[in-house]
């Protein structure tokens, strides 16, 4: 069964999500071109070789006290990864490619994605970005029997609530209410 994230774009990672999900492709030849980042050279080899549309790069944060680090152990390649921006409303979706291998260290989260702290990153593929949404965290949420308020971190949704039933009723929520941006090659 795959695993879903919600995943809220904050202020402070609004600019990393411009930066790697929705502009990914003109990102990843900064990062390819980048001497600092010789370690994630390799690691981004085979989306350089291959067509990168619709892949971008995301991380979670190891602070204490969160789950992110049981949620990063617990991803698989294809989990869904939705994202909520301010007002609440999906904005764009992907699904797992791969997880690194290890945590990134602080001069390489620091050079990518600005943070003081080592991270837990990832990459994404068959993202999709919405220019028209109608669709709300609580509008999935109610899908999986959760009266949630809009999360302030990653949010893993337990997989007791759902089964293939719910997640096609998910993607059909998503195709009826959204409309997908056009990414050019």
């Amino acid at each position: 069964m795959i695993g879903i994230y919600f995943v809220p774009i904050t202020n402070g990672s609004k600019e990393n999500y411009n930066r790697y999900i929705k502009f990914f492709r003109k990102e990843i030849i900064n990062i390819l071109n980048n001497e600092k980042n010789v370690s994630l050279k390799k690691e981004f080899n085979e989306i350089s070789q291959n067509n990168y549309k619709g892949m971008g790069l995301w991380s979670f944060s190891n602070n204490q006290g969160s789950n992110n680090r049981s949620y990063w152990e617990q991803m698989k390649v294809n989990d869904l990864v939705l994202f909520f921006n301010r007002e609440e409303k999906l904005v764009s979706l992907g699904r797992v490619h791969r997880k690194f291998e290890e945590n990134l260290s602080v001069e390489e989260a620091e050079s990518l994605f600005n943070y003081d702290e080592a991270v837990l990153a990832f990459i994404l593929k068959d993202i999709a970005i919405f220019k028209e949404s109608h669709v709300l965290h609580y509008d999935i949420g109610k899908l999986f029997n959760y009266d949630i308020k809009f999360p302030r971190g990653v949010l893993k949704v337990s997989e007791h609530r759902y089964d293939e039933e719910i997640i096609n009723k998910v993607y059909e929520l998503i195709l009826l209410n959204t409309v997908e941006e056009s990414r050019g090659n």
